[in-house]
């Protein structure tokens, strides 16, 4: 639970820039944007700002809500990967301003982000459920408590007989 509300609180404070920024704010945004031969590669429009502001703050909501964690941790590490061009690690345009941010800053934010997430997704599953033997074998090894629903363990854990039947 605490990796997922620390990816949360993280998601927020990124909305709330990008709030910043569409709302007029110009610090840190010259570096924020990738650029080829001294000319900006996105042009963003205020409204495209807030719209990437509400995703920050819905995926943060559905962090917070254990919902969807596989998919948003997949959307981090992908961009934490790139497009093999202009962001992510596997970039080929290394020599603007922006590129040296996303090497140092966004890239590795991108991949602490996909981890936590993805941590609390493993954290999420309980070796009662049916599938999680196939999110992460290993996971179960970390994973003793008992079973919620049938007070059985994962393990074989000495159980208390049940009660017996009312008598008639």
């Amino acid at each position: 639970m605490i990796a997922g509300a620390a990816a949360a609180a993280i998601l927020c404070l990124l909305g709330a820039i990008h709030l910043y920024w569409a709302a007029g704010g110009s610090f840190g945004k010259s570096a924020t944007l990738p650029t080829a031969n001294g000319k900006f590669v996105l042009h963003p429009t205020p409204l495209i700002t807030v719209l990437v502001a509400i995703a920050l703050f819905a995926m943060a909501a559905l962090v917070l809500a254990r919902l969807a964690l596989w998919l948003i941790g997949a959307i981090f590490l992908l961009r934490a990967v790139g497009d093999f061009r202009y962001v992510g690690f596997f970039k080929r345009v290394r020599d603007s301003r922006f590129a040296k941010f996303d090497t140092l800053y966004y890239s590795p934010l991108c991949l602490l982000l996909a981890s936590l997430i993805l941590l609390s997704w493993v954290a999420r599953a309980s070796p009662c459920s049916v599938g999680f033997s196939r999110r992460l074998f290993t996971a179960s090894l970390l994973y003793r408590r008992p079973c919620r629903d049938s007070g059985s363990s994962p393990r074989a854990v000495a159980r208390l007989p049940d009660a017996p039947p009312p008598a008639r």
